[in-house]
């Protein structure tokens, strides 16, 4: 389907915890729309990257998720956490580009601090 994710390459480094998390992405219009939809809920380990975005919906969705929005340089700007389904959820900040979805409760507060750093990393041996 053309709606499919891209498949994970690089790792998302939680800079403050020092975790690595798997990064699905979602860059072309129709995978952005669609996002989590008809997918099984996240694992702890996995997170979903759409760009652009400064708002998402969990229209359809069966479970609740913690979204995180970056800047261009992958600052945090505003986070929203226990986002359940049937709601939406926007960034307040002029300067999101981005929206990093996590499983809901998958985040220490340190990873979710305004103005803290997420940092996508290369894997080892995985990036062509």
């Amino acid at each position: 389907m053309s709606w499919q994710l891209a498949k994970p390459k690089p790792e998302l480094r939680l800079l403050q915890s020092g975790g690595n998390v798997l990064v699905y992405y979602a860059v072309s219009f129709v995978s952005r729309l669609c996002g989590l939809l008809f997918r099984k809920p996240l694992g702890a380990d996995e997170c979903l990257a759409i760009s652009p975005c400064t708002a998402v919906h969990t229209f359809g969705m069966r479970y609740t998720i913690d979204v995180v929005f970056v800047d261009c340089f992958g600052c945090v700007t505003d986070v929203c956490l226990g986002i359940r389904p049937w709601r939406i959820a926007s960034s307040v900040s002029r300067l999101a580009v981005s929206a990093i979805e996590f499983k809901a409760g998958a985040l220490t507060a340190k990873d979710h601090s305004i103005g803290a750093p997420l940092f996508i990393t290369p894997t080892t041996g995985q990036v062509q």
